[in-house]
């Protein structure tokens, strides 16, 4: 039998570290509504401060996939990639948008 667990948990922005939520055991998987990624006139002011907290929760986190909502900047989501591919993690950004 296959376990499959959703994970959903907040973060304050001022966070330096997450606390495990996956393990090694189980697949895990969690979403998240980053809340206009990459778009600092809707969103957070800080471009790079706001992609290095989410790089630091991915990393942290333990989850196997994420399902993540309001990436609106493809630069920046690309930008996030590469900062994760030496952790082994890869994405797909979908191609429509809504306003």
């Amino acid at each position: 039998r296959r376990l499959l667990f959703l994970l959903l948990f907040a973060v304050p922005a001022a966070a330096q570290t997450v606390p495990p939520r996956g393990s090694d055991a189980t697949f895990d998987v969690a979403a998240w509504n980053v809340t206009f990624f990459g778009y600092p006139s809707a969103g957070p002011s800080n471009d790079v401060l706001q992609r290095q907290n989410v790089g630091a929760v991915v990393r942290q986190a333990g989850i196997d996939l994420w399902a993540m909502q309001e990436m609106t900047d493809t630069a920046a989501w690309q930008t996030l990639l590469a900062d994760l591919a030496a952790d082994g993690y890869a994405g797909v950004l979908g191609p429509s948008v809504s306003s």
